[in-house]
Formats: structure tokens, C-alpha cells, sequence
């Protein structure tokens, strides 16, 4: 489900938990959110309303009973380029190693190449993130670059 529709507060209560996750950020290269959940929720009801222009993302649900699991996305969005980095979080660890990563990055990327003029979609993972590899393997993408980022 596209990030600009409503969200319960409950919604946006999972993805708080998630951004005060050290273990779940570490393997997405984030860090931990330093909002309170007011401030978050502020943040998050304002992005969902106005949106920025640079970002697009979506949460991710489970198909058997539709609980909120993660969110992906894209980010640092380049429309003169065409090209943008591609972000994923499968925050519920009950979820992890199912599926439903490599399900999200399939039907994201079909969503954006049958609707956008964006031609490039790139990400990064982290050396030792062999399951965000696997995953990001098994939806097409293929290594081009290894070394460090920052």
C-alpha cells in the first residue's frame, strides 16, 4: 500500500518501533530515530499529506492476514537521470526469510518501471547482509560495485 494513504496510528506506531530497531537499521545501514513518538507521528501524518518529490514508498503486508510487516521504497529519487537508490525494511522478524522481501522488491520495481520514467534503480547492501543479498538477487538485481560507501 502506497505510504500516502491514511495510516492508522497503530501503522504508524510499527513503523516507530522499527525506526527505534538497532538491529533492524543496522542491516538497512539507518540509524535510530532520535523523535519521540509525537514528533514521529507529526513527521510521518505531514510526509504522507505533502510528500516529498525525491522519496515514493509503501508499506508491506502480510498476505495472510494483511498485518503491517515492513516498507519499501525509493529514495534519493534523480528524475533528470532517471534513476533512483531502492530501500527495503521487512521489520516483523516473524516475516523474515519468507518471501516477502523479494516479493515487495518484484512488484515494486514492475510498479515502477510500468509507471515512471525512471530507467536506473540501484541499492546498497552491506557485505555481511547475505539474506537482503539473496533476496535482492532473486528479483533480478546483480552485483556491479563492491567497497565501501562512506
Amino acid at each position: 500500500r502506497r505510504f500516502q494513504d491514511r495510516m492508522s496510528d497503530a501503522e504508524i506506531a510499527r513503523l516507530y518501533e522499527w525506526s527505534r530497531d538497532p538491529e533492524l537499521l543496522r542491516l538497512s545501514g539507518g540509524t535510530v530515530t532520535d523523535l519521540t513518538w509525537d514528533e514521529f507521528r507529526e513527521h510521518v501524518r505531514g510526509e504522507r499529506l505533502y510528500g516529498p518529490t525525491n522519496r515514493r514508498m509503501f508499506l508491506i503486508f502480510a498476505r495472510e492476514n494483511l498485518e503491517l510487516i515492513g516498507r519499501t521504497g525509493i529514495f534519493g529519487i534523480d528524475w533528470h537521470q532517471r534513476q533512483a537508490e531502492l530501500g527495503i525494511m521487512i521489520g516483523e522478524r516473524a516475516y523474515q526469510n519468507r518471501g516477502y522481501g523479494r516479493d515487495a522488491v518484484s512488484a515494486l520495481l514492475y510498479h515502477l518501471y510500468s509507471s515512471s520514467s525512471l530507467d536506473l534503480i540501484y541499492l546498497y547492501t552491506f557485505a555481511d547482509n547475505a539474506r537482503a543479498q539473496h533476496a535482492f538477487a532473486a528479483a533480478g538485481f546483480h552485483a556491479t560495485w563492491q567497497g565501501s560507501r562512506f
